[in-house]
């Protein structure tokens, strides 16, 4: 990566970056202290071109609100110090998860979404197939796609960025947690709901989720990275549950018509008619509805 070319014709000082960046002085002391900075940076210090990329750089980072000192070592942990670069050449590349140039996004068009584009059934059928295996004739598949064409027809799979397109992700996740709870209700069938291994499976990484959850939700000190993920994923799939039975039980045609649809995962060939279906239902599956229809009066 090259370092950022001269910004000044004059020499400049570390409190003239400070002031343009809104920094104070003790904060640019701990990023030296911390090891994100090559330098001491005194105020009065008279800074090499270098260097005064380093601390634009560095500082622009820990001048952002949502950005903690253990989010900017995350940030910066694929970068090699000094980190003397500019916000002005280099992007985070989300998808691949590392800094590029911009020359290189010119050349790789196809890595930024231009339009609207859908997260469709096929980008997920893998990890799909792999979470929902266990109903007879894969009948808990066949309603994870339908359940989906459902989340595409309601616009909550569509994005136009990629942020907007780990919030669909989330919807997906969002729509296997749905799934095994009920079935844990219904019929004692009890599936861990791996949401680390699942997420990371969908391309999701560890500041996305950082940067969707917001500040707000980061515990300070950090805890660690999985534990973190797990707990940034628990925060999300919480958000994203009440819009997404919402548009489930609306593409369904009520509440019961969407509880009728998980039933029958578990009794491909019904026998009876859907009154006498409610009329026999067991125990645990009068409980499974009962979740359902206060989800959906909550939701």
């Amino acid at each position: 990566m090259e370092e950022q070319g001269q910004l000044n014709l004059f020499p400049t000082t570390v409190q003239e970056v400070l002031s343009h960046l809104s920094l104070f002085p003790s904060q640019a002391e701990l990023l030296y202290r911390e090891g994100l900075l090559s330098f001491q940076p005194e105020p009065a210090k008279t800074l090499l071109p270098s260097e005064q990329a380093e601390l634009v750089f560095v500082g622009g980072l820990a001048a952002c609100q949502p950005f903690s000192l253990e989010m900017i070592k995350f940030f910066l942990r694929s970068l090699v110090p000094p980190y003397a670069y500019s916000h002005d050449r280099i992007y985070y590349d989300w998808p691949n998860r590392r800094w590029r140039n911009f020359i290189e996004k010119k050349d790789r068009p196809e890595e930024a979404p231009p339009g609207i584009r859908q997260v469709e059934w096929v980008d997920v059928k893998d990890l799909a197939g792999e979470i929902f295996s266990s109903r007879p004739e894969n009948a808990d598949l066949c309603w994870t796609e339908e359940a989906w064409s459902m989340v595409v027809r309601g616009g909550q799979a569509a994005y136009t960025n990629w942020f907007e397109r780990d919030e669909a992700l989330v919807r997906f996740l969002a729509l296997a947690e749905i799934y095994l709870e009920f079935s844990r209700r219904a019929w004692k069938v009890y599936r861990k709901f791996d949401s680390l291994d699942w997420g990371k499976a969908l391309g999701l990484d560890l500041l996305q989720i950082i940067l969707m959850i917001g500040p707000e939700e980061v515990p300070d000190p950090l805890e660690g990275e999985e534990e973190l993920f797990a707990l940034g994923l628990k925060t999300l799939l919480a958000r994203a549950r009440p819009g997404l039975i919402t548009l489930l039980k609306k593409e369904s045609g009520g509440c019961k018509p969407l509880f009728l649809s998980l039933w029958k995962t578990n009794h491909p060939v019904p026998a009876h008619s859907i009154p006498e279906i409610f009329k026999c239902l067991t125990s645990s599956e009068h409980e499974a509805l009962r979740w359902l229809e206060q989800a959906c009066r909550n939701e």
